[in-house]
């Protein structure tokens, strides 16, 4: 039986907003935000980048080096990345090094060393604390340094090269060698297919620059680019912020009623899936079914947006039936085929759970999408009503004895509740027009935050206390 999944046709959009900071790029199927990438202007270290280094640490007891690449913190080198050619690349780039002649390294004279063994030591290799050709294999992430490979690779769209690189002749380390393309063009490198229906760009430079290379390696699809300048915000017309703000908090709800509550911890993620309101029919199974599978389709969506990984633990709703299980699995493996990270995924145990692993190239994208309460500015207090009526008593009182006169106090709506609650005489105002001599005017205006409050003056000025 064909599977109606396979032969969904996959509608993909690029969207490429151009900031100050950098540019933001979001990735779009079917409408539906899966991939946001960020390229800042500042950026110094990206995946695949070739650098020139200098060995400075050998640690024998984790068989690694730190090596180092002009990162304030020298860059992690395990043993099992080195290339099984390590000793011919020393080599060429040693030769290079110390090469004076105009012509430059004659490379077709080089001799190939022995490959290294998969169980050596890496005092064994890297003894001496030489330069080292090596690779970014994951960037900086919070106080860690970059993690290095000298597996050397040039990707391209259709054949990854892995060569020794001349341009050593030249360089001092730590020096970059070669630049991995600009984030645009890689994911076009790597994901532009016949499904690519649309690219838009904000920015004349990128849109340029974008429109050439798609010439080059699919003329087919160059009409696909267009410019965007219809002067709102390119993200918000296609309908990307709605989504992030509504993708990346603790909680993200699903079209039945269902909904994720995703946890960091400092080890893993966990997810957990709650069917929430959705309608139930008297078959429990099916509904925790159909509830799971809708669940798994946007879990693997979820790790990818938020470029979540290492170890993802997902508590699904439980079901009684192996068969049921291990097509949630099987569906599971569907859903992640998109995703261009190294992923495993693992039978549900018999608690319900299903582990997930994820390679981490980067920093995982966290957006965050609350904003703090304009009353108690995150903190969750605010200060009690006697206190804010003895500040608006203390201000009022100010006031009046600097001259100023037919006043006016306009304040939120619940707050003038307060203030006029009572009896005509025995209201908050009254005994302020009593004790001061002279009437105060009081408004209500819901656009204030609950505390807060201002003073005008007869002329309808505030006055700024």
């Amino acid at each position: 039986m064909v599977n109606s999944f396979s032969l969904a046709v996959m509608n993909k959009e690029l969207i490429i907003n151009s900031a100050p900071q950098g540019v933001e790029i979001a990735l779009l199927e079917d409408k539906k935000l899966v991939e946001l990438h960020t390229e800042k202007s500042d950026g110094r270290f990206a995946v695949g980048d070739l650098y020139l280094g200098k060995v400075k640490k050998l640690i024998p007891g984790l068989n690694a080096a730190f090596v180092d690449v002009g990162f304030e913190k020298d860059a992690f080198l395990h043993y099992t990345d080195l290339s099984p050619f390590a000793k011919s690349l020393l080599k060429f780039t040693t030769m290079c090094m110390n090469d004076k002649s105009e012509q430059g390294l004659d490379f077709s004279k080089f001799t190939i060393e022995p490959e290294i063994v998969k169980t050596g030591k890496i005092n064994e290799v890297l003894n001496g604390k030489p330069h080292v050709l090596v690779q970014i294999l994951k960037e900086p992430i919070a106080a860690k340094g970059p993690r290095l490979s000298c597996e050397l690779s040039l990707p391209g769209r259709f054949v990854v090269l892995t060569p020794f690189n001349d341009i050593v002749a030249v360089a001092v380390s730590p020096a970059k060698i070669l630049s991995e393309q600009t984030k645009t063009n890689s994911i076009l490198r790597d994901l532009l297919n016949a499904d690519f229906n649309k690219i838009v760009i904000n920015d004349k430079n990128i849109y340029s620059d974008t429109k050439n290379y798609i010439q080059k390696i699919a003329p087919e699809k160059a009409d696909i680019v267009s410019f965007y300048n219809n002067g709102s915000t390119i993200f918000d017309s296609y309908g990307i912020t709605k989504q992030v703000k509504s993708s990346f908090g603790k909680t993200v709800n699903l079209d039945s009623g269902a909904y994720l509550i995703i946890e960091h911890t400092e080890a893993l993620h966990v997810i957990d899936v709650n069917s929430g309101y959705k309608s139930v029919s008297n078959n429990q199974e099916q509904n925790a079914m159909e509830t799971n599978l809708e669940a798994a389709e946007e879990i693997a969506r979820q790790l990818r947006l938020r470029d979540l990984g290492g170890i993802i633990v997902a508590d699904f709703i439980d079901m009684k039936l192996p068969d049921n299980k291990r097509k949630l699995v099987e569906k599971m493996e569907e859903f992640m085929g998109p995703d261009r990270a190294k992923h495993a995924v693992l039978p549900i145990s018999k608690f319900g759970l299903m582990q997930i692993t994820r390679q981490r190239m980067k920093p995982e994208v966290n957006i965050i999408t609350q904003e703090a309460c304009p009353s108690c500015n995150g903190t969750g207090k605010i200060s009690s009503t006697l206190l804010l009526e003895d500040e608006i008593e203390k201000n009022l009182s100010y006031l009046i004895t600097h001259k100023n006169s037919n006043l006016k106090l306009v304040v939120h709506p619940i707050l003038y509740a307060y203030l006029t609650k009572g009896w005509f005489m025995s209201s908050k105002m009254a005994k302020w027009k009593k004790k001061f001599g002279q009437k105060t005017r009081l408004e209500e205006n819901s656009n204030y935050h609950l505390t807060e409050y201002k003073f005008f003056d007869k002329h309808d000025e505030e006055i700024k206390l």
